[in-house]
């Protein structure tokens, strides 16, 4: 990935943080993940599917470690108990 649109990632994760946390809050660690098709002759089901991310700069294992957190915090979200019932 170019740094270009690395850097206009960083800047666009940074914009949105400093929205929710302040203007001092700084953004340090940051991973993004893709996926997507397209249409593949080569392919037997006609189709090509690819995955990948990127991440910030800094510390492999800090980004691994934001990367668990994003995947947890996301499980969290999509579980659903009775408790989450507001209807009730």
């Amino acid at each position: 990935m170019s740094e270009q649109t690395l850097q206009a990632i960083h800047d666009a994760v940074q914009a949105h943080f400093r929205e929710i946390d302040g203007d001092n809050a700084v953004l340090t660690d940051w991973f993004v993940a893709f996926a997507g098709m397209c249409s593949d002759d080569a392919a037997d089901s006609g189709i090509s599917h690819l995955r990948g991310y990127c991440a910030s700069d800094s510390s492999p294992f800090a980004v691994l470690g934001v990367a668990q957190l994003g995947v947890l915090s996301l499980q969290d979200d999509l579980s659903f108990t009775d408790d989450d019932d507001d209807d009730e």
